[in-house]
Order: structure tokens, then C-alpha cells, then sequence
């Protein structure tokens, strides 16, 4: 029986991002391998005790191995300073060499194992570093290219991701396979009128509004959407006010702002960090949901509002237009024309609204964590039988 170690050290108290990937591809893990030939032990290299109780109490894990013992004993609390002492330590704790040591948040570390495999989800810090603080820069540029030149398989969550690590990276086709992130369809769904009013009550929405969901930094351009909503006729604003969901990132203060301005207006409402239990009535109950991310290596909101039955508005750069098809609007980022003209052809249109609904549900139908982890044990297992 085959052993594979991942690391889900990079999840904290809050599932974002590549914590979602992580916490979904354990969960189809174990749907796949109850229903297939796949034989193997899972373990899981965690930050702490505490997380894989609150996380992965349901599922069925071989070994926990904690992390925070190691940078607790050493006194070390900056993460990156950390991963330079990392390798002696970690395989002290961790006790044997696994057949596989999936790397699924980019920095592979030096952990003993027959093959690494290491998941790239986008390339933000080497492509547009102007958008990301600059030790965040330098340290990416350092250990990425240290982490494909040592891994034996490299996955990409897109093809335009495949693309910009051949191009930023100089990795070979042949190394690099793609896997697309999937969607949790009992979670982000269409849900009824009376689910969706208990939510809005409960949070004070309105009815109607357009939704965005992203994390408040520079690179999701959300000046632009605030921009292009305020273009719209006075009446449209306020009976279709612009809500926004997401955590402060980085150099938010400018856009924060704007969104404190657009709040005492009464069209705009801010709701931070959202709840995974709230998030999908949100979606859910948006008459329009719009992205307009300058960079993306994949796209996750897109999918998931698609799969929640709301039209959707996106970028039609980087990865998104690959994501979306033709299953919705895909504008310019930077063209505000082209944004207030989508905008008001959904709000305005009741029957093309209910097209790129209809076109969105079936696009994400093809999407599913079962698939994301289908695909990512076939990876490993070609390697094995290699």
C-alpha cells in the first residue's frame, strides 16, 4: 500500500484560496477511494492538533505530523525565515519516507519521499509583482523556481497557469499536468426564495443587488467595479446597490476608503469576511455577480457563482476566460464603458440574465472536488508506475 503525505500546514482558522483546495481535494480523496481501485495511506502534515480536529475530524487519515512543534521549539515565528532550517527538523518528526509528498501551497519543502509533486495555482508574484509587497516577491522568486526544478510533476490549476510556469519558470511541458480546482455542489447551489430571505434578513440586504467576492488588495480591482457601479444611473445604484465580500490583503487602505464613501451613500455595503455557511445563500440570492480581477491563475468566485445560478460578469484576462467559456460576460478590467455596458444589459434584460444563468449552471457542472481528486491520484500513481 502506497503513502502520501500532504501538506495542509498552510491552513489556518479561516478557508480561503488554496485552504479550500486543500480541505476539498482530503474530502474527494476519500470519496474516490471508497468507490475505486486506488490503495494507499493518507497522512497529513498539519500546523496544528487543534486545526485537524476543527477540519478533518470526519475523515479517515493515517498520521498527523504538527509543524508548529517544530518552529515553537526553535523560537522561530517568521514562517519564511522557518522554511530555510526546515529540512533536518521535519524529517525528524516526520518518521518515515512516504512514497509521495504532495506540496499543495506552491513551497516544496525539503521532506524525504520517494517523488514530490508540487501544485502551482498562479504565478501573481512573478507576473504582476506590483500588486504583491516585495518580500513576498523575492521570497516566491527564490523557492519556486527551487520547487519545480525539484519536483518530479508539477500541477497547474489551469492551462494558463501551465503556460506562465513553462514561460516564468522554463519547465518543461512534459513536467507539468493540468488540474483544475472543482466545486462543491451541495454547498453552491440554487437554494429557494425563503432560504436565500432568511440570510438577506439576517445581514440586512436588500432584494436585488450585484455581488463580488475577493479578498480587498489592488490586484482584484475593486476601484474599478466601485467606479463602473457608480456610472450607473442614480436609481440603478440604489436599487442595485454593490456589495462586497472579502477580506482586508494587502495595501487595501485606498480601496477601503472608497468602499467607507460608497457605504454612506447607501450603494455599496461591505460585509468583510464572510462565513462559509453564509457565502452560498450570497451567491445564491445575487441578480448579478462580477469579477474584474486584473490577474488569476484560476478563479474559484467565478465557479462558484456560476454554480449558484447568478450571471456572471468577469475579466476577460489570464485564466478566467478559460474558466467561464462562453457562459458569461468577460469585459476589460480596465474599460469602464464596457463594465457599465454589461452591467446594464444584465439589469435591464431579464431574459439574458436568465441565459448566462442557465449557461453558467451547465459550465459548472463540469467542474467537481471528485474530479480535482480523480485526476490528482491519477497524477500520483502515473509516478509510481512510472
Amino acid at each position: 500500500m502506497y503513502s502520501i503525505l500532504l501538506n495542509a500546514d498552510i491552513i489556518k482558522t479561516h478557508k480561503t484560496g488554496i485552504e479550500n483546495y486543500i480541505y476539498n481535494l482530503v474530502r474527494g480523496f476519500i470519496e474516490v477511494t471508497s468507490e475505486s481501485e486506488y490503495e494507499y495511506e493518507l497522512s497529513i502534515l498539519m500546523r496544528s492538533k487543534r486545526i485537524l480536529q476543527n477540519l478533518f475530524s470526519d475523515f479517515k487519515i493515517r498520521r498527523a505530523y504538527y509543524i508548529d512543534r517544530i518552529f515553537n521549539k526553535l523560537m522561530i515565528y517568521d514562517r519564511a525565515k522557518a522554511f530555510k532550517v526546515e529540512g533536518a527538523f521535519l524529517n525528524v518528526i516526520i518518521d518515515k519516507e512516504h512514497d509521495i509528498y504532495h506540496e499543495p501551497g506552491h513551497i516544496l519543502l525539503d521532506i524525504k519521499s520517494r517523488y514530490k509533486v508540487l501544485t502551482i495555482h498562479d504565478l501573481a508574484t512573478l507576473y504582476v509583482p506590483q500588486y504583491h509587497p516585495i518580500n513576498r516577491v523575492m521570497f516566491f522568486k527564490e523557492r519556486l523556481r527551487d520547487g519545480v526544478e525539484r519536483a518530479d510533476i508539477v500541477i497547474a490549476v489551469s492551462k494558463f497557469t501551465k503556460q506562465t510556469v513553462m514561460e516564468l519558470l522554463g519547465v518543461p511541458s512534459n513536467k507539468i499536468m493540468v488540474v483544475y480546482n472543482g466545486i462543491d455542489g451541495t454547498r453552491f447551489r440554487i437554494y429557494s426564495d425563503k432560504e436565500v430571505g432568511e440570510v438577506l434578513n439576517r445581514l440586512d440586504l436588500p432584494k436585488n443587488y450585484v455581488l463580488t467576492v475577493g479578498t480587498i488588495e489592488p490586484r482584484k480591482n475593486l476601484i474599478g467595479l466601485i467606479d463602473a457601479h457608480d456610472r450607473l444611473p442614480r436609481f440603478v445604484r440604489k436599487e442595485f446597490p454593490l456589495v462586497v465580500v472579502g477580506r482586508l490583503g494587502w495595501n487595501y487602505e485606498e480601496i477601503l476608503d472608497k468602499i467607507r464613501k460608497k457605504e454612506n451613500e447607501k450603494e455599496l455595503i461591505y460585509l468583510g469576511y464572510m462565513d462559509d455557511n453564509m457565502l452560498p445563500f450570497l451567491y445564491s440570492g445575487a441578480a448579478i455577480f462580477v469579477y474584474l480581477s486584473f490577474f488569476e491563475g484560476f478563479g474559484l468566485p467565478v465557479l462558484e457563482a456560476m454554480a449558484s445560478g447568478t450571471p456572471v460578469i468577469a475579466s476577460n484576462t489570464t485564466s478566467i476566460p478559460e474558466i467561464v467559456d462562453t457562459a458569461g460576460l468577460l469585459v476589460d478590467p480596465r474599460d469602464n464603458d464596457e463594465i457599465v455596458e454589461a452591467l446594464l444589459s444584465l439589469i435591464y434584460n431579464e431574459n439574458l440574465r436568465e441565459r448566462y444563468r442557465m449557461l453558467g449552471l451547465k459550465r459548472a457542472n463540469k467542474f467537481s472536488w471528485r474530479k480535482t481528486a480523480k485526476e490528482t491520484l491519477d497524477v500520483y500513481y502515473k509516478l509510481l508506475n512510472s
